[in-house]
């Protein structure tokens, strides 16, 4: 995922409540973009290195809890000072090295993951978690943090920032032209050639995460972003079987497809009124599509007092005479009650065979 996507998945992922968990090599800018994110939109940002955390550091040191006569009664932990407590406060809390900290650290980040608290400290609303590992390679000294219940509160994320994100980066930061020169001309000098980051490949889907994916499309997550995100949490086979079995789902047809296209549905529109060749027939499909084009003549034609084009009313006339009687009936009278539809019908001989039941029914309402 480039950073200019990841960046602007992260408003979604955080609506949704999912924690992203973002794999890349060194000095790509996985805590670089959470930062810009916070800053360019004005929330609060803590970095916490787990590699460089004990329990203490996250649960707070240990202190006497005392009675009013002053008596230590019980044991207590001290808030550590990075913990958001103002309620209003919003903010992301960038867990960095994830899989360079020490197990006991990884129970406390787990509780922070699935509960949104630590010890008795609990997130305020606004606040969510980020955090960020190196690929599990030769080239990193890290732990192996494959338990399967730990893996699967997260979206997965691989960073893989292009080198015009870095460039424009460097512009930005007003680099020295003979560096940005030198970098736009020859890109495989940016950084050096590192074993491929494939965590990401081995996610595999669970209940929980097709949740997860549920909550990202309530959230309102734009298609290309979701298709992203799927991948970080069901898994590359399970997110492309996803995407083609909604490219090839069946959907009503839209207005501006009858009217204007209708030629290159007129097999499927004959396809959904067979009954015998499509399990029952597909008649919702067919009514949709039939409610569509009424919404849309009555729109254009009656509200906007415009005309049908000489095609659309010829594609109208085919649309009406492919459907099932029934539901091409249904439709033809409700068309013929508006004044300007009622010459496009009567053009066509086939169509008023099925007119003539309808006018007897259209004589007592006008």
């Amino acid at each position: 995922m480039r950073i200019a996507t990841f960046k602007k998945a992260i408003p979604y992922l955080t609506k949704a409540n999912i924690a992203a968990l973002v794999w890349g090599h060194h000095g790509v800018g996985k805590s670089q973009a959470v930062h810009q994110y916070c800053k360019e939109n004005k929330l609060g940002f803590v970095d916490l290195r787990l590699g460089t955390q004990e329990v203490g550091d996250l649960l707070g040191l240990q202190d006497f809890k005392v009675n009013e006569e002053g008596e230590r009664v019980a044991t207590k932990f001290m808030r550590p000072e990075w913990f958001p407590t103002e309620p209003e406060s919003k903010g992301i809390i960038f867990l960095d090295e994830i899989n360079r900290a020490s197990r006991d650290v990884l129970q406390a980040v787990f509780q922070l993951v699935l509960d949104r608290k630590i010890h008795t400290y609990e997130l305020p609303k606004g606040w969510h978690v980020i955090g960020a590992s190196n690929p599990n390679t030769e080239d990193y000294i890290v732990a192996d943090i494959g338990d399967k219940a730990f893996m699967d509160r997260f979206c997965h994320i691989s960073l893989t920032p292009s080198a015009q994100e870095w460039l424009d980066y460097a512009r930005d930061k007003e680099f020295d032209s003979s560096i940005i020169n030198f970098i736009a001309t020859d890109p495989g000098n940016l950084q050096e050639k590192l074993e491929e980051c494939t965590v990401v490949d081995e996610v595999k889907p669970s209940r929980r995460s097709w949740e997860a994916v549920d909550r990202l499309i309530k959230a309102g997550t734009p298609w290309d972003v979701l298709q992203e995100l799927c991948y970080g949490l069901v898994g590359n086979a399970s997110t492309i079987a996803y995407i083609e079995s909604i490219k090839s789902a069946d959907k009503p047809f839209s207005a501006l497809d009858v009217l204007q296209r209708y030629t290159k549905l007129s097999k499927k529109v004959k396809e959904y009124g067979d009954s015998k060749k499509n399990e029952g027939g597909r008649f919702d499909l067919l009514k949709a599509t039939c409610d569509n084009v009424l919404k849309h003549i009555s729109k254009y034609v009656e509200e906007a007092d415009k005309s049908l084009l000489e095609k659309e009313e010829a594609n109208l006339r085919k649309f009406l005479k492919d459907l099932p009687v029934d539901i091409s009936f249904s439709l033809a009278r409700e068309l013929y009650r508006k004044p300007k539809m009622r010459s496009v019908i009567d053009k066509d001989p086939k169509i008023m065979d099925i007119m003539e039941s309808a006018r007897p029914d259209l004589k007592k309402t006008n």
